[in-house]
């Protein structure tokens, strides 16, 4: 349940599940990529909101979209496009990620994902 909420970007949900997780190694296992998507979620929010400094950061990589753009943002490879409103653009593995942050209250962190296939899929965590 908890990979497939990661996959539709319900990544809130895993806090709950993570907690129970602790039979096994690989249940203990998957609480600590939870973990660390949640916490690279929240990071990845401080940094478009309140302009937190990653560099200093280094956190578990995967495959993840999450993982993916944290780690180019700790690694400042990204380009700002805009200040005001802050909009990023970050080229990483042939993918094209563009982060900006919604009108909206709360605001919310929007990442759009550009596919090789030139395909747009909208991400948005809060």
């Amino acid at each position: 349940m908890g990979i497939s909420c990661a996959k539709v970007d319900r990544i809130n949900i895993l806090g709950m599940l993570q907690r129970s997780l602790v039979q096994t190694p690989s249940s203990r296992e998957n609480a600590s990529y939870f973990s660390t998507l949640i916490l690279q979620k929240r990071l990845i929010y401080q940094f478009m909101i309140d302009g937190l400094d990653l560099s200093h950061l280094k956190l578990p990589a995967s495959s993840h979209l999450l993982s993916r753009v944290f780690e180019q943002l700790s690694m400042k490879q990204y380009k700002l496009l805009s200040e005001e409103p802050k909009l990023i653009e970050i080229n990483a593995n042939g993918k094209k990620f563009i982060l900006s942050v919604s009108d909206d209250s709360p605001k919310k962190v929007l990442i759009d994902e550009y596919k090789s296939t030139g395909e747009l899929e909208r991400h948005w965590y809060q």
